[in-house]
């Protein structure tokens, strides 16, 4: 006679908490927005996909390198360090920085960084979310060019010019007025 002895294991549990950390983890990689995250040191930890394509540089490339060294242009490096001090103190931080791609060319992001905090409420860490606004700067600046040759050319016309917004008011009056 043959006897068979077995032994069998629920694994349900550490299989849906596998699924869900990967699918956190893809979550993070699919965001169409540069996400990075450090250390308190500035060490690089995590870089998305779309990171690589903003930058330029890989994930195998940067991970343990400074972000100060990485990122910043050499015209932001102070305003960097002190954003950098700042974050390491637990507090966050958002607003406009002129950043570099990996083959130098300068570019302006708008980037909002969030402290990382462990399971204990210890502060571990920094994630940054940054997306490209060259698209929206350029526009913005061309937009006021506009504005100033039409300003030029009315308060330079010899008649009166004047703009009534659907709201009835006048919001402009050339100098002819």
């Amino acid at each position: 006679p043959v006897q068979v002895l077995g032994i069998a294991c629920d694994v349900t549990e550490r299989k849906q908490a596998e699924a869900a950390i990967y699918f956190q983890a893809h979550l993070l990689s699919t965001v169409e927005q540069a996400v990075i995250a450090t250390n308190l040191d500035g060490e690089i930890i995590y870089w998305n996909r779309f990171a690589e394509i903003l930058y330029g540089w890989s994930a195998l490339e940067v991970i343990g390198q400074n972000i100060l060294e990485v990122v910043p242009a050499e015209t932001s490096q102070e305003q960097a360090a002190q954003i950098m001090s700042e974050l390491q103190q637990g507090k966050s931080w958002s607003g406009e920085f002129l950043v570099r791609r990996r083959d130098g060319t300068l570019f302006p992001i708008l980037i909002t960084d969030s402290p990382i905090h462990d399971d204990k409420g210890v502060l571990v860490g920094i994630v940054g979310i940054s997306i490209d606004i060259t698209v929206r700067k350029n526009a913005i600046a061309a937009l006021q060019e506009s504005e100033e040759r039409f300003r030029t050319m009315a308060d330079t016309a010899p008649v009166m010019i004047w703009m009534a917004g659907i709201d009835q008011f006048c919001h402009y009056f050339n100098k002819g007025w």
